[in-house]
């Protein structure tokens, strides 16, 4: 992996949006990973953004891993944690929760023709691959995961960490890497897309589409691709009271649990399972359990043989789903702060937010039929758009 040197006596200070984030270590070797990963926002800056500060550090504990101390909290992290990636997926999680003058998608991000688009998707059903064979096709690149919308004016904005792909999706995007060298990550490729193309980068844009990646089994079958009576938490650990606790909860059914690569895996399932997610992190958290993910498990995976079929849907029922991809989740200053805990606030805040975009489901297939559809339907909306501002 390329190695990025600063002191070790100095802490990495990395700046994400209204959020300064100072980390320090005993270890040196332990945040090289997240400092490649992030090198872009040491010198991103904010304009006229209120800064809010966040004091990381870890320390080294050779028996057990060691401890993350989060703004003078103490986070155990398990030795598992820090070899498989899963100690920069949580603190990511905690920064995500931090930042408040954007509204975080899940989602990869892109601006062609000046007019921004989301594309959202679980993981396998082609996000990745279709940004990067969009930008390969000369669109403007945002984020491969984050979809960062600007609160005060509804700008689209980039989220410049460097991209976490397999070696597949490179391959089906026919990028030209003979002069880009990737680094290793966990199993992904880490690239640096403004290698591939300089400038590559957009400037703020306004949002003009939602893209929905869906499977054609959920529409010939009206299944669903998730399951959401379940939810499945990924934990650093998981103990007796723990499991006493969620058992305890009067919506839950039934909880199984699933131990392997040192992570703990409980599916809750019962009807109103959402208000047992909000409990169960607020009780992790008190006790300081990491909590790494909580999704409701994903049933259907698509083989991309059939036809893509690009169609448009109701803003009433995508604004639901875009909450569903809320990155920073239930732990949100913004949720928990601003709007005391209620969703529907949320939700409100996304419809201001996203007023004007058009939203569509692409049931996924052949990615070059994939990749052509999008693009031209992107063309379309830019070409409106100019004749909306041209009085046309």
């Amino acid at each position: 992996m390329t190695t990025l040197k600063h002191s070790p006596n100095a802490p990495l200070i990395l700046r994400f949006f209204d959020l300064e984030v100072s980390l320090r270590t005993d270890d040196a070797l332990i945040f090289q990973p997240f400092e490649l990963l992030y090198s872009s926002f040491r010198s991103h800056a904010a304009s006229g953004a209120a800064v809010a500060r966040m004091s990381v550090e870890f320390r080294r504990n050779a028996e057990d891993g060691g401890s993350l101390w989060i703004d003078g909290e103490r986070w155990p992290v398990s030795r598992s944690m820090c070899q498989t990636g899963a100690l920069y997926e949580f603190l990511l999680k905690c920064i995500y929760e931090r930042i408040r003058s954007h509204i975080l998608i899940h989602a990869s991000a892109l601006c062609l023709d000046g007019v921004g688009l989301l594309v959202v998707g679980d993981s396998g059903f082609g996000k990745s691959t279709l940004a990067l064979s969009l930008a390969n096709r000369g669109a403007d690149f945002l984020s491969d995961e984050v979809g960062a919308v600007r609160r005060s004016d509804c700008q689209l904005e980039a989220f410049p960490r460097r991209m976490r792909v397999r070696d597949e999706s490179l391959e089906l995007a026919e990028l030209d890497l003979r002069n880009v060298k990737p680094d290793h990550w966990f199993g992904k490729r880490l690239l640096d897309i403004e290698r591939v193309r300089p400038g590559i980068i957009s400037a703020p844009c306004p949002i003009g589409a939602v893209v929905f990646l869906m499977d054609h089994r959920e529409i010939e079958e009206n299944l669903e691709r998730r399951d959401v009576s379940k939810i499945e938490f990924l934990l650093g650990e998981c103990d007796a009271e723990l499991l006493s606790f969620v058992s305890r909860q009067n919506a839950v059914e039934s909880v199984e649990r699933e131990d392997s690569g040192g992570f703990t895996t409980l599916t809750v399932s019962g009807e109103r399972i959402g208000s047992v997610a909000a409990e169960l992190e607020a009780y992790c958290r008190e006790r300081r359990i990491c909590v790494l993910d909580a999704a409701s498990p994903v049933t259907l995976k698509p083989d991309f043989s059939s036809e893509p079929i690009l169609s448009p849907i109701e803003a009433k029922h995508a604004l639901g789903r875009l909450l569903q991809q809320f990155l920073p989740g239930r732990g949100s200053q913004i949720l928990r702060h601003e709007f005391s805990g209620k969703s529907t606030r949320l939700l409100l805040e996304m419809m201001s937010l996203f007023r004007g975009a058009s939203f569509f489901e692409l049931v996924v297939g052949d990615m070059p039929l994939m990749v052509k559809q999008v693009e031209s339907m992107m063309r379309a909306l830019s070409t409106a758009k100019k004749r909306t501002l041209h009085g046309v």
